[in-house]
C-alpha cells in the first residue's frame, strides 16, 4: 500500500490497481506502510524530473488526484468505441477498460487500465508510437509474436515496444489481470481463440 499527498496531509493507504496524480513543483511524500513493501510505476510526463527543495515549490495550476483502486469505475466494452471485444461467453469474460488521462481517439498521449479475466488470451497492438505496460494486478504471460518464448510477468512487471509491435498476453492467474497501459493514440486489443 502506497501513500502519496501533502507532508500534513492524513495517510490515505491506497492498494493494488489504485493510481495518483502529482502536479510538477508541488510538495509532496510518497510512503509504503510501516512493515510492508510496495511497489509503484512512476511515469514523468515532461521532463526533466528534479527534485527540488520546499521552498522552490510553485503551483502550476494542476491539482493532484489521488485514486484508490475500489473507487476506479470500469466501463463495459459496449462503451468504448474502439474496443469490439464482448466475449466468448458474454459479460463473465469481457474484457474491461477504464480511462486514466489522455483522449486515445483524439491521438494524444493516454493511460488505461485493462481489466483481463482468467485465462483470456489476446494480441495488445500498438501504433507507431511507443506502447508501454505494466502488470499491476494478477499472473500474466507475454511473447512478442515473432518471440518462441513466452516470459511469466508478476505485479510490477513491465513489457513494452515502439511501432505495430504484436504483444500476445494470457492472464495466467485464477483471478482477473489488471494491466496499465500508456501510448499515444489508439491500441489494439484481439482475443486469440
Amino acid at each position: 500500500q502506497m501513500h502519496n499527498d501533502d507532508p500534513k496531509a492524513a495517510y490515505m493507504w491506497m492498494g493494488p490497481g489504485s493510481f495518483w496524480t502529482q502536479p510538477a513543483g508541488e510538495v509532496h511524500i510518497t510512503s509504503a506502510r510501516k512493515g510492508q513493501t510496495a511497489t509503484a510505476f512512476l511515469e514523468i510526463l515532461t521532463g526533466p524530473y528534479l527534485v527540488q527543495p520546499s521552498g522552490k515549490a510553485f503551483d502550476n495550476g494542476e491539482r493532484p488526484i489521488n485514486l484508490e483502486q475500489r473507487n476506479v469505475v470500469w466501463l463495459a466494452p459496449e462503451d468504448i468505441t474502439w474496443i469490439s471485444q464482448t466475449g466468448k461467453a458474454g459479460a463473465k469474460d469481457a474484457v474491461k477498460i477504464a480511462f486514466l488521462w489522455g483522449r486515445p481517439i483524439a491521438g494524444e498521449l493516454n493511460g488505461t487500465f485493462l481489466k483481463l479475466p482468467p485465462g483470456y488470451k489476446a494480441a495488445l497492438t500498438g501504433n507507431d508510437a511507443w506502447l508501454r505496460a505494466v502488470v499491476i494486478q494478477g499472473r500474466t504471460s507475454h511473447r512478442l509474436a515473432d518471440a518462441s518464448q513466452a516470459t511469466d510477468l508478476l505485479p510490477g512487471s513491465y513489457f513494452g515496444s515502439k511501432g505495430s509491435a504484436k504483444h500476445q498476453i494470457t492472464c495466467t492467474s485464477t483471478s482477473e489481470c489488471l494491466l496499465y497501459v500508456r501510448t499515444k493514440g489508439k491500441y489494439e486489443l484481439k482475443q486469440i481463440e
